[in-house]
């Protein structure tokens, strides 16, 4: 028979011994587990018990969740409440010595991509299962991204892309987006930044100089023609919206509406969404009825955006007393701070002309409008988009020449890259209307 052997191991006190081969000849393997947690098991040529740490991999180093840390078992390292992403990662640490794996699975339980928008950014999240994400825009400094905004957060509930839609200011062309998981312990942020780029002016710029040595005479007459159009203060007026903030898809329409506004029409576009930072600090009635003054002074227009949900508001807004009409305080709830400025202007019957309002088809119609709109002229988008158009100009005294004009100006919004844009959000609103009634 054998003889008795004893194992003698005459460098455990040696740091210089536990460098990169010792992980090496090592192996490591993923378990199978619950989809919220993630499991490792360890198995190596030396008889070592490594303790183990969750981390979160980025920029070339990997960031430790140190209440993660576990000890050693042979049936395996588990990690309960995990976002089980491809940048979180095992930490594994024996004396001196330390090693970062990660999943041998290059997939994830859940991704998100990013579009940017005039004056927004899109995300949208898919998942493989129920979940719960979170994100904050944040600005670029030496040690980090700092926060600049408040969380925005969303549940998803089934197995579909659900977007999170959030407003960018105006202001503010350089901000990134941190995005996690919100409903499990260990989870990392992800940082996202949009790529702006102005390649597009230089293009533009050559194509324009050939175009100009090519055909100076019709560039000539054209740029005569534009020069009086954008000259006139028809597409300089200033223009305040007012909605319902029935949902994140009801903003997006809403800020696609503006977007042409402004872009298309060159309209200064007063909206909440676009102007955050001001509300926040005074509030939305200071900041309304001071816009409300800032349209009368201009000679501007006051746009009503109607929709079910609007009317909805409206009765419950009309069921409150006269004085709580006329003196709505909440500091935070637009719409109802709208009715109450519309409803003292007509007690009032102060500039009334200065209001309008319109309708997305498959929103809502004429007949959904109160009665106390009767005198306010009513357009439905995108069907009366012309008359819209003449009504903004309506205060204005133009040559029939330039009326004339009027009707190509709007041909060419309505196949505009923005125009389309509005007609993918009213299409996709309308859809939405319709699941609603037939719940």
């Amino acid at each position: 028979p054998d003889s008795h052997r004893t194992t003698v191991c005459p460098f455990t006190d040696a740091p210089e011994a536990f460098g990169p081969d010792l992980w090496r000849s090592s192996n490591f393997s993923d378990l199978v587990q619950h989809r919220n947690n993630m499991a490792v098991r360890y198995v190596g040529k030396c008889l070592i018990a490594p303790d183990a740490v969750l981390c979160w991999k980025s920029n070339g180093s990997c960031v430790e969740f140190a209440e993660s840390a576990t000890k050693y078992l042979k049936t395996g390292y588990v990690f309960k409440s995990v976002d089980k992403h491809s940048q979180m990662c095992f930490k594994f640490k024996y004396k001196n010595s330390s090693h970062v794996e990660c999943r041998n699975k290059p997939d994830t339980d859940w991704n998100v991509t990013m579009e940017t928008e005039s004056n927004k950014l899109v995300l949208e999240f898919a998942s493989h299962f129920p979940a719960s994400f979170s994100a904050v825009l944040c600005k670029l400094v030496e040690d980090g991204c700092k926060n600049t905004s408040q969380i925005y957060s969303k549940n998803q509930t089934e197995l579909r892309s659900q977007k999170l839609l959030m407003i960018l200011p105006v202001e503010s062309l350089k901000l990134c987006v941190k995005v996690w998981r919100s409903d499990v312990t260990f989870s990392g942020k992800r940082l996202l930044c949009p790529h702006y780029t102005r390649q597009w002016m230089g293009l533009g710029l050559l194509g324009l100089l050939a175009v100009l040595v090519t055909v100076l005479l019709v560039i000539y007459v054209l740029y005569q023609f534009t020069t009086k159009v954008v000259s006139d203060p028809l597409w300089s007026r200033t223009v305040l919206l007012m909605y319902s903030p029935d949902s994140e898809e009801h903003k997006s329409l809403v800020c696609a509406f503006a977007d042409v506004l402004k872009t298309e029409l060159e309209c200064n576009v007063i909206l909440d969404l676009w102007d955050s930072g001001s509300v926040a600090e005074i509030g939305i009635v200071s900041w309304l009825y001071s816009k409300r003054e800032l349209v009368e002074t201009e000679g501007g227009k006051i746009i009503i955006i109607w929709s079910r949900r609007s009317q909805e508001m409206y009765r419950e807004w009309y069921m409150l007393e006269p004085v709580s009409k006329q003196n709505h305080d909440d500091l935070h709830d637009l719409f109802n701070t709208s009715m109450a400025c519309i409803y003292n202007d007509i007690l009032r019957n102060r500039s009334i002309e200065d209001y309008s309002i319109i309708y997305f088809n498959g929103q809502c119609g004429k007949e959904n409008i109160p009665e106390m709109f009767a005198k306010i002229p009513k357009y439905q988008m995108l069907k009366d988009f012309t008359g819209f158009v003449h009504e903004l100009q309506s205060a204005i005294d133009l040559p029939c020449s330039f009326k004339l004009s009027t009707k190509y100006l709007v041909h060419k919004i309505l196949k505009s890259e923005k125009m389309q844009r509005l007609k993918r959000n009213v299409e996709q609103s309308r859809k939405l209307q319709d699941q609603k009634s037939l719940c």
